[in-house]
């Protein structure tokens, strides 16, 4: 007997018994409450999926490093010192050179996924890796944007007005930050750690050489300063920013579909 001639064989047999089986006795009592356990926990994930994205964001906060947090405490408390430079000029080129470090921490614990190999046991949980990633983008933001409230506060305390801090320092934060955004997009998993330092040091050199005598012409200081230029400037960078970002999850969103 041959090979075919034996697994037809085993068919037949299978087929016969499972033609013959005896079908299971249902208990009502144990079936009715199966569904009502999985109705429950039905309305409890519906429940969970309605959770508002305020809450879903604080809830991804703990999640953060300290070491993230400490580290922009403590750049924060360099750009105060450099306020006691004798010089106004002085304290706006040293702005310059602080703007572009600010994404640095922020995009390293984003990326803090991928360096540690967690991207894809973070995308089979509650959320994917592009939700994640727009989430930390978000907390980051805030948390930036409240820096560089506190930054034009202590300028303030140190003749400074908001006009330079926002020229000066918020601006090429945000501007570097599209950058950053641009480079990850493009490069993923190798723009990390070092290139991405590397790059913050050359956005450091691009800002000083660039806008280094600004603040000894007072002509163009002047015409900086008008209201329209400044708000003009700054929504033109804002709106860069947010379409790096939505350019950036759209990789995630593809990146999440190739997984």
């Amino acid at each position: 007997m041959n090979n075919k001639e034996i697994n037809e064989k085993q068919i037949k047999e299978i087929r016969s018994l499972l033609e013959h089986a005896k079908q299971p006795d249902i208990d009502e009592g144990r079936k009715r409450k199966t569904l009502e356990l999985l109705q429950a926990e039905r309305k409890r994930l519906h429940i969970r999926s309605k959770k508002p994205y305020g809450q879903r964001v604080w809830e991804q906060i703990p999640y953060i490093s300290p070491a993230a947090w400490l580290l922009q405490g403590i750049l924060l408390l360099m750009i105060g010192w450099g306020f006691y430079a004798e010089r106004r000029e002085e304290v706006l080129l040293y702005l310059l050179f602080c703007a572009p470090m600010v994404g640095v921490v922020g995009f390293t614990e984003i990326m803090r996924s991928y360096r540690q190999n967690m991207w894809e046991l973070e995308q089979a949980c509650r959320y994917n890796l592009r939700q994640l990633m727009g989430m930390r983008m978000l907390i980051f933001g805030i948390a930036d944007t409240l820096a560089a409230c506190g930054v034009a506060v202590m300028g303030l305390g140190a003749g400074v007005q908001v006009w330079e801090v926002v020229f000066f320092y918020f601006i090429p934060q945000i501007l570097s930050d599209c950058v950053y955004l641009y480079l990850m997009a493009r490069f993923r998993r190798r723009f990390q750690g070092t290139a991405l330092l590397g790059s913050a040091v050359l956005m450091m050199f691009f800002w000083m050489n660039l806008l280094q005598g600004v603040p000894y012409n007072k002509q163009l200081m002047q015409r900086i300063a008008e209201p329209f230029a400044l708000t003009l400037m700054l929504s033109a960078s804002a709106g860069l920013l947010a379409w790096c970002c939505a350019h950036f999850l759209k990789g995630m969103e593809a990146e999440c579909c190739e997984a």
